[in-house]
């Protein structure tokens, strides 16, 4: 029977990286990056990070003490996020995953709706400013109105 260490010492694959200003190692498991330690030499600043099956980071943390958690929907889009200085958001998509909703601590909120031919940006900020803007399907704005009622429109005039 083998022995159970072993077979986790066959499973998983230490790597050490070099980059151009840090070194990073990278811990594998059956082929997929689970972990990485990344120092860099000039300010002797440490990360690590922790990576999900898909490799979408869920958690990381560094020498200064900042740290940040992820969570992400079935599709590998983030839908949560908090970091150790107190700031939230949450994220909302469709089935397209093209973001439909975002809300933070701050205050800041934002939708999207799209149409077949455009997108339609709606945002609201904590100071009470909000502003709606219509991009066409090339993702160029049509017009935007604010709360304050200024409204502009652009023309797009082809030349021939």
């Amino acid at each position: 029977m083998m022995d159970i260490r072993l077979l986790n010492l066959k499973m998983k694959k230490e790597v050490v990286i070099k980059n151009i200003d840090e070194w990073t190692t990278g811990v594998f498991e059956n082929g997929v990056l689970i972990r990485t330690h990344s120092v860099a030499p000039s300010g002797g600043n440490e990360t690590w990070k922790e990576y999900d099956r898909n490799g979408n980071i869920i958690h990381s943390r560094n020498s200064q003490g900042y740290e940040d958690w992820r969570v992400y929907d079935e599709r590998g889009n983030e839908v949560f996020k908090r970091n150790s200085e107190g700031f939230v958001r949450w994220r909302e998509y469709d089935e397209f995953n093209r973001e439909v909703h975002y809300m933070d601590s701050t205050g800041c909120e934002k939708w999207r709706m799209y149409t077949e031919d455009e997108e339609i940006f709606h945002y609201r900020i904590s100071d009470g400013h909000e502003r709606w803007v219509v991009y066409d399907k090339n993702g160029e704005e049509v017009y935007s109105l604010n709360n304050k009622g200024n409204f502009r429109y652009i023309s797009k005039i082809n030349e021939r």
